[in-house]
């Protein structure tokens, strides 16, 4: 049937879990567009970065009201955009958001976790601290993870899938554990469900607060009406986990029948740092084949190191690392689709924009977004620490949000700030980032800081401590979506437009 056809000269060496479901074949449009080529722009102008107010937020100060939810968006290959539906709650979702004919509209799935577990209450962690969008393959079937809250205050994880663009949805079981899924990044193979990491806490890190795990994957497939879920491999005891609260890369790539993927470990307190890993996934037997060290961050067990992988349209791997208030570190693999054959030295991402004490530069980042565009420019966006080095907060240290992005052959470009902090000190974005098949840059993010964070803080303590039950502050405030069609070097606010900019409306929906 066209469309469906799923060629996997492998499945019975690997045990599985049957889950079947009834899934209604529907015949729909392979492949995505190939986006235009373009040059790659050495030097671009920059637009001047959004410098949030402490007293507004982007409503009053931007009139920013969109008609579409602020959330990371992905498209299918027509260019029309899904949104998950999200709002300040951290747990909250309930519909995918896409452009029809009369604009905006709501395809629900609860109904769907309804029919599948009576005793549902409600969804967690889907404001993105777990899970956050849905995932086309490249026959258009769409997919999106939750983990779920039964009556009996109970989890599960299931992946919802659609056959019919979101309209209707099937619900799957999935083991235990915290879990991500692959996401598509410029040039990774989906050819049908998304590959899943699971893991579960093996330990804990008395000195950084930190856990250990044991990672496991798998790779889900569709087998004519069924969804074949088979047994994850373990991988490795000693891992930090790959939760994306903020930044959201991308830990896996799959190209072919292999899927290459990363991982931060966890190593005794006080030994040398978070090595960085990758390994190899045999989609015809489900074994991993050997571990690769990819590098060494100085932090020991910071949960808030979580590499992110892309691969280019050659092949070649690209990882970067990940950090916690120091650079990044990249490398690349020095063959395509090998991770056995050397990889280039890493090297710093950022050198410059924070001013320490001694009036020394140094570059800060935290929380990594990743993903490679059609002529294998990779971009970043991630949380960064400045200080001393622009006129914003009167030399104090700030977070901001900030761009960077690597053309082939060359270095790294300096750090572009996109969104400056409201308040100086801490703040978080939680941020990820999205692209079209038109390499056109969506980035989500929703700010706190300052006296915010502060009385959120409070709020959770006396609720711990008196049982106060007043009202909690959502998690993901001021949320905004903005939009780069220029390669990275200008952003603005997306309006409906934007998202709709690459829909192919000589087809049919």
């Amino acid at each position: 049937m066209p469309g469906w056809n799923i060629t996997r000269a492998r499945r019975t060496a690997a045990p599985a879990t049957l889950l079947v479901i009834a899934l209604a074949l529907v015949s729909l449009a392979a492949g995505r567009p190939q986006a235009a080529s373009a040059k790659v722009p050495v030097s671009r102008p920059w637009l001047a970065s959004f410098v949030l107010d402490p007293d507004e937020g982007p409503g009053v100060q931007y009139g920013y009201a969109p008609a579409y939810t602020r959330n990371v968006p992905t498209f299918d290959s027509l260019g029309r955009p899904y949104i998950r539906s999200r709002t300040s709650d951290a747990d909250y979702t309930s519909f995918v958001h896409t452009l029809g004919e009369l604009g905006w509209e709501r395809r629900g799935f609860i109904s769907a976790l309804r029919a599948a577990y009576p005793d549902f209450v409600g969804t967690v962690g889907a404001g993105g601290a777990w899970s956050d969008r849905v995932v086309f393959d490249r026959y258009d079937r769409a997919y999106t993870p939750l983990t779920i809250r039964l009556r009996d205050n109970t989890t599960k994880n299931v992946l919802l899938v659609s056959l019919d663009l979101c309209r209707t949805w099937a619900v799957a079981s999935l083991p235990a554990g915290r879990f991500v899924t692959e996401t598509w990044t410029g040039h990774n193979d989906l050819d049908g469900p998304p590959f899943l990491a699971f893991w579960s806490r093996t330990g804990y890190s008395a000195p950084r607060r930190s856990e250990w795990n044991t990672l496991r994957v798998t790779q889900p497939y569709l087998d004519g009406d069924r969804l074949v879920v088979p047994t994850p491999t373990t991988v490795t005891a000693d891992t930090l986990g790959l939760s994306r609260v903020s930044g959201g890369s991308s830990f896996a790539a799959t190209v072919g029948g292999t899927t290459f993927f990363v991982w931060p470990g966890a190593t005794p307190y006080d030994n040398g740092g978070v090595p960085i890993m990758i390994a190899a996934y045999d989609h015809a037997t489900g074994t991993v084949g050997p571990p690769v060290r990819l590098a060494r961050m100085a932090q020991d067990d910071d949960l808030h190191i979580k590499p992110g992988i892309c691969v280019d349209s050659r092949g070649y791997l690209h990882v970067v690392t990940g950090a916690h208030g120091r650079p990044f570190l990249y490398t690349r693999s020095l063959e395509p689709l090998r991770i056995d054959a050397g990889w280039t030295q890493p090297e710093p991402v950022l050198e410059d924009g924070y001013v320490n004490g001694a009036g020394e530069q140094e570059g800060r980042q935290t929380y990594l977004s990743f993903v490679c565009d059609s002529r294998d420019v990779l971009h970043i966006v991630y949380r960064q620490w400045r200080r001393g080095s622009d006129p914003y907060h009167l030399g104090e240290a700030y977070g901001a949000l900030t761009y960077q992005y690597k053309a082939p052959g060359l270095s790294w470009s300096k750090a572009r700030v996109v969104v400056v902090a409201a308040d100086p000190g801490y703040s978080i974005f939680y941020q990820k980032l999205g692209m079209d098949h038109g390499d056109r840059l969506f980035l989500s993010f929703s700010y706190s800081g300052g006296d915010e964070i502060r009385d959120s803080k409070d709020r959770r303590a006396r609720w711990r401590i008196l049982a106060n039950r007043e009202v909690q502050l959502g998690q993901y405030r001021r949320r905004m979506l903005i939009v780069s069609d220029d390669y990275g070097a200008k952003w603005r606010l997306a309006t409906t437009a934007d998202l709709g900019a690459g829909l192919d409306r000589s087809a049919a929906p």
